[in-house]
């Protein structure tokens, strides 16, 4: 109960990190944002990577986790409030509702997201494939679940001009998204025919020569990737527009779409109906979102 609590506090510390980190990227300080993300990062790690080097109990290596979490907010408070010129507390009642309600429909596509992201696994398990070829296809998910950084990095750069935008000056924003849709499109189908042509050496470098099998699925998976980042900038660009509860019933959407498609596909071709279904879910969800950014700009 003692390690939750500490563990709790390490998870509340990296999220007031990161509303920190929004801060900076609200008004365009992206050097200080690296630079305190990189900070905040060694502090509230480096504590209990000396615990865990000296051997110690969990307790302990939770309790230093929590302590230099602590630290680093310290740090990221400072920083803030030294890039802001002044930094507190208050109570805002229409403020706080407000925002109450403008997180709400976020916090449930996250919810969904978070079902969506795991639903594969759990229809693998009832459908009673072998655990090794679950293990194939866990093996390619996770180069998949590294490279979908890339849209979420590139999208943080873009999205506080495009706030900007949005509230100033309309036609601008309409510009400066599409032209980010179509860097991101290009350099997306870029990234997805790499890893369709370097799959085997990818599964080599990164596995033992006994997950070979992975490359079928991570060039299966390759597609999805690019209907990945392109829904992630289009969520984006809805975020920017003040749309958020679209994403609600987009999360939904796509989740009980891969379900369904899951279940369909997999008892006929096997783990590969897998991937068949992200893919199908999320052409889905990209012309969901795609209609609905239509339909207000």
């Amino acid at each position: 109960m003692i390690e939750r609590r500490q563990f709790g506090i390490a998870v509340i510390g990296y999220t007031l990190t990161d509303y920190f980190a929004a801060l900076l990227s609200v008004i365009e300080e992206m050097g200080w944002e690296a630079a305190m993300k990189v900070l905040s990062r060694i502090l509230a790690l480096s504590l209990a990577f000396a615990a865990l080097v000296r051997h110690q109990p969990l307790q302990t290596i939770a309790f230093q986790m929590a302590l230099g979490a602590f630290i680093a907010f310290a740090a990221s408070a400072s920083i803030v409030s030294y890039r802001f010129h002044f930094f507190g507390v208050s109570w805002n009642e229409a403020f706080l509702a407000s925002l109450m309600r403008s997180c709400l429909p976020l916090f449930g596509s996250v919810i969904f997201a978070v079902l969506y992201d795991s639903q594969d696994l759990l229809l693998l398990n009832y459908f009673r494939f072998l655990p090794r070829e679950i293990g194939y296809f866990s093996a390619a998910m996770k180069i998949i679940e590294v490279v979908r950084v890339y849209p979420i990095l590139v999208l943080g750069v873009f999205f506080p001009t495009l706030s900007k935008l949005h509230l100033s000056d309309r036609d601008a924003f309409n510009n400066k998204r599409k032209r980010v849709f179509q860097f991101m499109l290009f350099s997306l189908l870029l990234l997805a025919a790499a890893l369709y042509v370097c799959s085997s050496r990818i599964i080599r470098l990164l596995y033992a020569g006994d997950y070979l099998p992975s490359a079928f699925y991570l060039k299966l998976l390759a597609a999805a990737l690019v209907l990945m980042g392109l829904n992630h900038a289009q969520g984006q660009f809805l975020i920017a527009l003040n749309r958020e509860r679209a994403l609600l019933g987009g999360a939904l959407l796509a989740c009980a779409v891969n379900l369904v498609l899951a279940c369909l596909l997999l008892p006929r071709c096997g783990v590969a109906g897998i991937c068949y279904a992200l893919a199908g879910s999320e052409l889905v969800y990209f012309l969901y979102l795609r209609h609905t950014i239509t339909a207000i700009t």
